[in-house]
């Protein structure tokens, strides 16, 4: 058996072993780094409280008096898609559904500004599935194995 510092003595395996520690390090920063809150992409609340209630925050600069958000609570019916990510292209289509209250807030850009939003609670009309619920709320990892 080859002992780990042997094998680091090979510049090849030496190589692979530092970007690996790099990669590891970057991906630590990005996830945790003192500087994530104001570049970061903003944090939306969107997810079921149950499996009925879905509070969705709408995009910023989206305010309740937007056209875009006049559009959408206007709807004469109003179906629910989500996907589980960003990382995802697949859309599930949860039901019908009715909005029960839509409220101005501000939520902060990605350089810092704060801006309207509209905090949205749709009602569904039937209950969700259970198993479509916890897979919804289940940890995906992206491409590079961060948590999504």
């Amino acid at each position: 058996m080859v002992s780990y510092i042997k094998r680091l003595q090979h510049s090849e395996f030496y190589k692979q072993m530092d970007d690996l520690i790099r990669v590891g390090l970057r991906r630590y920063q990005d996830k945790f780094g003192k500087n994530q809150a104001a570049e970061g992409k903003p944090d939306y609340a969107d997810a079921f409280t149950d499996s009925m209630i879905f509070r969705w925050d709408s995009q910023i600069g989206k305010g309740p008096e937007s056209s875009y958000m006049q559009d959408v609570t206007g709807a004469k019916r109003k179906h629910l898609m989500v996907k589980k990510s960003d990382a995802e292209t697949s859309f599930y289509y949860m039901g019908t559904c009715d909005i029960i209250s839509a409220v101005g807030d501000k939520k902060m850009d990605n350089n810092g500004k704060m801006k309207d939003i509209t905090k949205v609670t749709m009602k569904m009309h039937q209950p969700v599935r259970e198993d479509l619920l916890k897979y919804l709320e289940s940890n995906l990892l992206d491409e590079e194995g961060k948590a999504v």
